[in-house]
């Protein structure tokens, strides 16, 4: 997969999670401040993510991912590893 159909897939979910037009959703959203989201549905989100693309986010990586490109590129980092 790469970056832009993670990038797509991403503001997909969160469009739909948060009943948004994706359209206003970029790569500088903010999970918090742009897009709303307190502390547990950033989590839930989380979780979403990590169940959709079957891999496990550490608690510890959890704290970088503030905004869409944060997980955008998280993730394309994920899939390299494990081609």
């Amino acid at each position: 997969m790469d970056k832009a159909e993670i990038q797509k897939k991403v503001i997909d979910i969160i469009a739909e999670h948060r009943d948004m037009d994706k359209t206003i959703i970029t790569l500088e959203s903010s999970l918090r401040d742009d897009l709303g989201m307190d502390s547990f549905e950033a989590m839930e989100f989380i979780f979403y993510l990590e169940e959709t693309y079957n891999i496990k986010i550490p608690d510890s990586d959890l704290v970088k991912l503030k905004v869409i490109k944060d997980i955008v590129d998280y993730l394309e980092i994920r899939f390299k590893e494990n081609q």
